[in-house]
Protein backbone atom coordinates (compact mmCIF):
# COMPACT_ATOMS: atom_id res chain seq x y z
CA UNK A 1 0.00 0.00 0.00
CA UNK A 2 1.45 3.37 -0.92
CA UNK A 3 1.88 6.11 1.64
CA UNK A 4 -0.88 8.38 0.29
CA UNK A 5 -3.41 5.53 0.43
CA UNK A 6 -2.38 4.88 4.03
CA UNK A 7 -2.95 8.56 4.87
CA UNK A 8 -6.38 8.46 3.20
CA UNK A 9 -7.33 5.48 5.35
CA UNK A 10 -6.08 7.26 8.47
CA UNK A 11 -8.36 10.21 7.64
CA UNK A 12 -11.34 7.86 7.38
CA UNK A 13 -10.40 6.30 10.72
CA UNK A 14 -10.21 9.75 12.31
CA UNK A 15 -13.80 10.40 11.19
CA UNK A 16 -14.86 7.07 12.71
CA UNK A 17 -13.03 7.83 15.94
CA UNK A 18 -14.80 11.20 16.13
CA UNK A 19 -18.18 9.56 15.60
CA UNK A 20 -17.34 7.00 18.29
CA UNK A 21 -16.59 9.83 20.72
CA UNK A 22 -13.02 8.81 21.50
CA UNK A 23 -11.65 11.24 24.06
CA UNK A 24 -8.24 11.45 22.32
CA UNK A 25 -9.76 13.01 19.22
CA UNK A 26 -10.82 16.56 20.28
CA UNK A 27 -7.36 17.87 21.11
CA UNK A 28 -5.95 16.56 17.86
CA UNK A 29 -8.78 18.19 15.91
CA UNK A 30 -8.46 21.52 17.75
CA UNK A 31 -4.73 21.67 17.04
CA UNK A 32 -5.12 21.34 13.29
CA UNK A 33 -8.63 22.44 12.27
CA UNK A 34 -9.11 26.14 13.02
CA UNK A 35 -12.92 26.08 13.08
CA UNK A 36 -12.75 23.84 16.17
CA UNK A 37 -10.35 26.10 18.09
CA UNK A 38 -11.85 27.30 21.33
CA UNK A 39 -14.37 24.46 21.56
CA UNK A 40 -14.54 22.16 24.55
CA UNK A 41 -13.98 18.43 24.08
CA UNK A 42 -17.74 17.83 24.15
CA UNK A 43 -18.39 20.61 21.65
CA UNK A 44 -15.81 19.13 19.27
CA UNK A 45 -17.36 15.68 19.61
CA UNK A 46 -20.87 17.11 19.09
CA UNK A 47 -19.85 19.15 16.05
CA UNK A 48 -20.14 17.92 12.48
CA UNK A 49 -16.76 16.49 11.46
CA UNK A 50 -16.37 15.52 7.82
CA UNK A 51 -13.82 13.55 5.88
CA UNK A 52 -12.63 16.89 4.52
CA UNK A 53 -11.99 18.06 8.09
CA UNK A 54 -10.09 14.85 8.84
CA UNK A 55 -8.00 15.27 5.71
CA UNK A 56 -7.05 18.78 6.82
CA UNK A 57 -6.00 17.45 10.23
CA UNK A 58 -3.81 14.77 8.65
CA UNK A 59 -2.27 17.22 6.18
CA UNK A 60 -1.41 19.63 8.99
CA UNK A 61 0.05 16.84 11.13
CA UNK A 62 2.30 15.94 8.21
CA UNK A 63 3.43 19.53 7.70
CA UNK A 64 1.27 20.51 4.72
CA UNK A 65 -0.98 23.58 4.78
CA UNK A 66 -3.71 21.81 2.81
CA UNK A 67 -4.83 18.33 1.79
CA UNK A 68 -4.39 19.34 -1.84
CA UNK A 69 -0.75 20.18 -1.27
CA UNK A 70 -0.22 16.86 0.50
CA UNK A 71 -1.76 14.89 -2.36
CA UNK A 72 0.14 16.92 -4.96
CA UNK A 73 3.43 16.05 -3.31
CA UNK A 74 4.83 13.07 -5.13
CA UNK A 75 7.58 12.65 -2.59
CA UNK A 76 7.05 12.92 1.16
CA UNK A 77 10.67 12.97 2.38
CA UNK A 78 10.02 15.16 5.44
CA UNK A 79 6.52 13.94 6.17
CA UNK A 80 6.53 11.17 8.69
CA UNK A 81 3.02 10.06 9.64
CA UNK A 82 2.33 9.91 13.34
CA UNK A 83 1.70 6.39 14.62
CA UNK A 84 -1.79 5.32 13.74
CA UNK A 85 -3.98 4.74 16.78
CA UNK A 86 -7.00 3.20 15.10
CA UNK A 87 -9.66 1.17 16.75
Amino acid sequence: MDELENIRKRAKHLVRDHRAGLITVPERIRQHAPRFAGMTDLEVLDARFTLRDAQQVLAAELGFPTWEELTAATDLPEARPAPWRGT
